[in-house]
């Protein structure tokens, strides 16, 4: 089963940082020449974490605020670790987040909805530069969605299950 993986950099403020990194995970796609399969994101950062969020600014801020207001800023001296990072509020807000994310591969295509945008949150409190990897695996060719958008739906123009398999509720 072929795979590609690939890794990006971006730069990080004090500030706690939304990144939309939707364009270089599609970029990945584009570039590993996987039709169908599966697009894993990772943030290996304790600090941080990436989201499936509406495309709109004011959603990804009041989510980020959410998450401050949940878990106040501490003070103090900063946890003795080798990397020096990552204050203790900064990784319990990043629980509240996912190191990781799955999304479907269709027709060389993110599998997301076309309001939704993927976003990295770094919630360290130093200047740096953060890495995410995306990791695309070869499903092979998609059974029976030959042509089937991946919007999917009857509004994205994509195509019905067959009979039985969906159920409505």
């Amino acid at each position: 089963m072929p795979a590609y993986s690939h890794r990006f950099y971006v730069n990080c403020t004090e500030a706690i940082d939304l990144l939309n990194i939707t364009h270089d995970v599609k970029r990945a796609i584009c570039d590993s020449q996987i039709k169908n399969g599966l697009a894993c994101v990772l943030v290996p950062l304790g600090a941080g974490g990436v989201a499936i969020l509406e495309n709109d600014p004011s959603v990804q801020e009041a989510f980020r605020d959410l998450l401050v207001s949940l878990v106040p800023e501490t003070s103090g001296e900063r946890p003795v670790r080798h990397s020096k990072t990552g204050a203790p509020h900064a990784h319990l807000r990043a629980l509240f987040t996912h190191p990781s994310l799955t999304v479907p591969v269709i027709n060389g295509e993110l599998g997301i909805g076309h309001w939704q945008e993927l976003i990295l949150y770094d919630f360290d409190d130093r200047i740096a530069r953060r890495e995410f990897l995306v990791h695309i695996v070869d499903g092979g060719a998609a059974d029976g969605a030959s042509g089937a958008s991946a919007r999917g739906g009857p509004r994205g123009g994509g195509q019905s299950l067959p009979p039985g398999r969906a159920k409505a509720v």
